[in-house]
């Protein structure tokens, strides 16, 4: 045979195993693996603000499905005006769970490395900065105040004006920031009963929420009454209490109070 011959059945050979690499790979086509928990595009993630409890009920007695930890982004559901946010997880498609609002955000808390603060974008800054301010101003205040021997606390949500003398040998337990809420399902849940997690019932002007921390029975002077803590909360951890009030406009329109000076009862 030829060098020629040779050459060409060589080139016919390669041509021949060329072309069923090529087949190959048109019947057995490469596909991108998807990721288990992908969040499918146009869903809204919503952001937590600190360690929270996701609950299956929105209720502070519910069982806790899992603890996510900050900025851990979960699944906006359609909003509503209760207090408790219906998300779902990210990879679960079990069903819906609740969040307490007022540990979620639609902005990303990024991370100072360097310092250990925490730096909000967008709108967030500039709302940050004046929530800094009125806290600064409120310092202020509160320092004078505590300066005076004694010091008139004026109730801001009892029907008739009373006054209560704190001196300067009461305990201070430190600064809350103090919610309010009532017994109905916005605030309590669908299992909203009207009875305390110690097992008493509810009454304004006495019962309060505080953290674990704080034995039932525990007594505290706030603004210008004496309160008992009853009740527990997911959301009441760290320097926060929620007072009970009769009725949930009563609680929208106290709102949230930052800085508040909350006393030893002795």
């Amino acid at each position: 045979m030829s060098n020629h011959k040779i050459w060409i059945l060589v080139l016919v050979i390669v041509l021949y195993f060329l072309g069923l690499a090529h087949g190959y790979c048109l019947w057995h086509p490469v596909e991108a693996p998807v990721e288990s928990g992908d969040v499918i595009s146009g869903d809204k993630l919503l952001y937590t603000t600190e360690n929270v409890d996701v609950r299956v009920a929105p209720n502070t007695d519910a069982e806790i499905k899992t603890i996510l930890p900050k900025n851990s982004s979960v699944i906006e559901v359609t909003p509503d005006n209760t207090l408790w946010q219906v998300i779902r997880l990210s990879g679960d498609e079990s069903g819906e769970y609740y969040i307490y609002k007022e540990f979620l955000t639609d902005t990303l808390i990024q991370e100072n490395e360097n310092s250990g603060d925490t730096t909000l974008f967008g709108e967030e800054v500039e709302q940050q900065q004046q929530e800094e301010k009125e806290v600064e101003a409120e310092q202020v205040s509160t320092s004078n105040i505590i300066q005076t021997n004694k010091t008139a606390v004026t109730s801001r949500h009892q029907s008739t004006e009373r006054v209560v003398e704190t001196s300067e040998t009461d305990e201070l337990y430190g600064y809350f920031t103090i919610t309010y809420y009532c017994a109905c399902t916005k605030c309590c849940g669908a299992y909203a009963t009207g009875t305390t997690a110690s097992g008493t019932h509810v009454q304004a002007g006495r019962t309060i929420a505080a953290p674990s921390r704080y034995a039932f029975g525990t007594k505290m002077k706030i603004f210008d009454n004496i309160y008992t803590v009853e009740d527990r909360g997911g959301a009441i951890t760290g320097n926060k209490i929620d007072i009970y009030v009769d009725s949930h406009e009563e609680a929208l329109r106290l709102g949230k109070q930052t800085n508040v000076p909350v006393y030893k009862v002795n």
